[in-house]
């Protein structure tokens, strides 16, 4: 493979991601659909849509995209999501929104796992499979230095329109749907791979996650910080933030320094790991959410603040590493099948406890119940560690 293509393609990668990063409804998004009367209970829900259709399409799309290209599914997913912005930027009724919430969810599911499989495949197609995590980390940190100047722009936007966030977040990803359309097939270069029937690359991936309990442990532990990382996304940061007493433009602002600790983080994710090594990165990814919601959970304002930073910083820190750990363990014919299988369990497991959570947000103050979920975090955490050496062990007999 030419390096000329190698280069190219983290280009378009790295500028993929520079645009959809550009996320003028981050900060205001729950606030957005609470101003139109809705409950957490409903805002669960519609996030439960979302991942519903994702569960429906996700390991389908997954098997499309090991068969006609990585590149056309990533491109795809991302204009239908530009599509959804543009249905749920228009709307005002609670199905309104959930037409936006399926338009998301076929996008999503088109598109996870197939963007990774396909930065991975053309590096490692050139020997350079040991650069993915460095990639990862630096297209996060972009999607993060650019979230994090669109933040507070989003929030000013809020105040004057609260429609306007939408209608430039769908322009940005449609410029993003673009650079992945640029990005080389390079997989489809390989003479020697001839397409498999659809049937058999499922199988084949269902086989990887069976016959090895690592990559299972690793799907299930992503499974587990995707969860936290919505519940606080979609239900818990930004009520909890006006409830500290800020004001939707000060959280815009906030948001700045927070997301920049992020990119900074993704930047150096890759020497962290090689310095600490891959058992206390999982220590620290995995038990740090907890530790954060319960900071959150305080009511003081300098503890939350440090708490909303490490959660940040661990998100960091967790979404390139994560991958790269999961990466390397996964088979190159069956990577987009496997990935869309992991995001398959993550929207089953968003679609059953995030209307919970709603409910339990609804139930309790949104501090209380910041607490409990801190603390269940912490018990769940604990476990996988606990965990993990089984399925090293349980991998070795079945090699045996």
């Amino acid at each position: 493979m030419n390096q000329t293509v190698v280069k190219k393609n983290i280009l378009n990668y790295y500028l993929a991601h520079v645009f959809s990063g550009v996320s003028f409804i981050l900060p205001i998004t729950v606030l957005y659909y609470s101003s139109f009367g809705l409950s957490f209970l409903a805002i669960g829900s519609l996030e439960s849509i979302f991942l519903l259709v994702g569960l429906v399409f996700e390991i389908p799309t997954g098997v499309i995209a090991d068969l006609i290209g990585r590149r056309r599914m990533s491109g795809l997913g991302m204009l239908l999501i530009a599509f959804g912005m543009l249905v749920v930027g228009l709307g005002s009724t609670y199905l309104a929104f959930v037409v936006g919430q399926l338009l998301f969810g076929i996008g999503a599911a088109m598109r996870s796992g197939a963007d990774a499989a396909l930065m991975y495949d053309s590096l490692d197609a050139h020997n350079q499979a040991d650069r993915y995590g460095r990639v990862e980390g630096r297209s996060f940190a972009l999607f993060s230095i650019f979230g994090a100047i669109a933040a507070p722009i989003g929030a000013w936007l809020f105040v004057i329109n609260r429609r306007l966030p939408f209608f430039l977040d769908a322009i940005f990803i449609t410029i993003a749907a673009l650079f992945y359309g640029l990005m080389v097939e390079v997989r489809r270069l390989k003479l020697e791979q001839r397409p498999k029937p659809f049937k058999q690359i499922f199988l084949e991936g269902i086989k990887d996650i069976i016959t090895k309990p690592i990559v299972g442990w690793y799907i299930a532990t992503t499974v587990f910080l995707s969860l936290i990382a919505a519940v606080f996304v979609s239900l818990i940061n930004q009520p909890l933030l006006v409830a500290s007493g800020l004001s939707v433009q000060e959280i815009g602002y906030l948001f700045v320094p927070v997301l920049i600790l992020q990119a900074i983080v993704s930047v150096f994710a890759e020497k962290v790991e090689k310095r600490l090594k891959e058992r206390l990165c999982l220590f620290i990814i995995i038990l740090l959410p907890g530790i954060s919601l319960l900071l959150m959970g305080t009511k003081v304002a300098l503890l939350i603040f440090l708490g909303l930073l490490l959660f940040s910083g661990n998100k960091g820190f967790h979404y390139p590493i994560m991958k790269q750990f999961l990466q390397h363990r996964l088979n190159t014919g069956t990577r987009a099948t496997t990935l869309s299988i992991q995001n398959f369990i993550d929207s089953l497991a968003g679609i059953i406890f995030l209307p919970v959570f709603g409910f339990l947000l609804d139930s309790a103050s949104i501090v209380t119940s910041t607490r409990w979920i801190g603390v269940g975090a912490l018990i769940v955490g604990l476990f996988l560690l606990l965990s993990r050496k089984w399925s090293q062990i349980t991998g070795i007999f079945r090699r045996i």
